[in-house]
C-alpha cells in the first residue's frame, strides 16, 4: 500500500483515484495513528500508518492510502493531552 499526505477535506474517509483519503479534526493531538483492519470483527490491525507532521494542516490530520477501498474497516490511535471532562 503506498501513502501519500493527502488532503484535510473532506472529513472522514473518501474515496480518491485508486484508494482513500482519511481526515480527521485533531486539534490537541500530538500524533496521530491509522489504523487499518482487515474485517469489522478483526480485534487488531492489519497495518498501522503513523501520521507525521507533513500529515497535519492546523486541527487537521490527512492521509491518502492506496490500494484500499470501499468497506475498508478503520480508526484512529490520537495522542496528546486528555481532557477531564
Amino acid at each position: 500500500m503506498a501513502v501519500s499526505i493527502g488532503k484535510p477535506w473532506p472529513l472522514g474517509s473518501s474515496l480518491v483515484g485508486g484508494g482513500v483519503n482519511f481526515s480527521v479534526a485533531a486539534p490537541e493531538a500530538t500524533k496521530v495513528e491509522l489504523l487499518l483492519f482487515a474485517s469489522g470483527s478483526a480485534n487488531e490491525p492489519n497495518q498501522i500508518i503513523e501520521l507525521t507532521p507533513l500529515h497535519r494542516s492546523g486541527d487537521y490530520w490527512h492521509v491518502e492510502v492506496q490500494g484500499v477501498g470501499i468497506g475498508c474497516c478503520y480508526g484512529y490511535r490520537v495522542h496528546g493531552p486528555v481532557s477531564a471532562a
